[in-house]
C-alpha cells in the first residue's frame, strides 16, 4: 500500500524529511514524523497549506478514533517548524489559492504525484512516484525553502 511504503522510508531517513504537502493526514505518517522528531537524528520541516489543514483538524474532532490526530499534527508544525501558508477557504466559485503541491524529499529521494499523504487517497485513482537522485532532490529542497521563505509570517 502507498500509505505504508511511504511512511516506512519516511522512517528510514538518514539525515532530512522534507514536507510540501497541501495536506498532512495520514495516521500512519503522523505516527511516524513524531517516531522520527523524538529520535531527533533527522532534520524535519516544510510547508503546508494552514487554512486546508484546519478544516482537516475540525473533522478530526467529531471523530473519536480521529483526535489524536489533531495534537499530533500540532506538534509536528510546532517542533519541525513547518509554515503553515493561509489560503483561501474552498468554495466552489472561490479563488483558489491553495498550496496544493505533495512532495516529500526524504534524503536523496523525491516523493511526488497527484497522491495526497492520506489513507483515504489510495481509496482514489491517485499516482505517486519515489525518483532517487540526489541533484533533482536538491532543486526540489530549493524550491521547498523558497515556498517556505514566501509564506514564513513576518516576525
Amino acid at each position: 500500500e502507498i500509505d505504508a511504503g511511504t511512511s516506512r522510508r519516511v522512517g528510514a531517513a538518514q539525515r532530512r524529511v522534507r514536507i510540501c504537502s497541501l495536506l498532512l493526514n495520514s495516521g500512519t505518517l503522523i505516527a511516524q514524523l513524531l517516531d522520527l522528531l523524538n529520535a531527533g537524528r533527522v532534520e524535519i520541516d516544510g510547508i503546508f497549506d494552514r487554512t486546508q489543514m484546519a478544516d482537516v483538524f475540525r473533522q478530526w474532532e467529531e471523530v473519536p478514533s480521529n483526535r489524536w490526530k489533531v495534537a499530533a499534527v500540532h506538534e509536528i508544525i510546532a517542533r519541525a517548524k513547518l509554515v503553515g501558508k493561509n489560503s483561501t477557504p474552498y468554495t466552489p466559485t472561490g479563488r483558489h489559492d491553495f498550496m496544493h503541491n505533495k512532495i516529500l524529499v526524504i534524503d536523496d529521494t523525491v516523493v511526488t504525484g497527484s497522491y495526497n499523504f492520506s489513507r483515504s487517497a489510495t481509496l482514489n485513482a491517485e499516482n505517486i512516484l519515489f525518483i532517487t537522485n540526489a541533484p533533482l532532490a536538491e532543486r526540489y529542497s530549493a524550491y521547498i525553502d523558497h515556498l517556505r521563505q514566501k509564506y514564513r509570517p513576518s516576525a
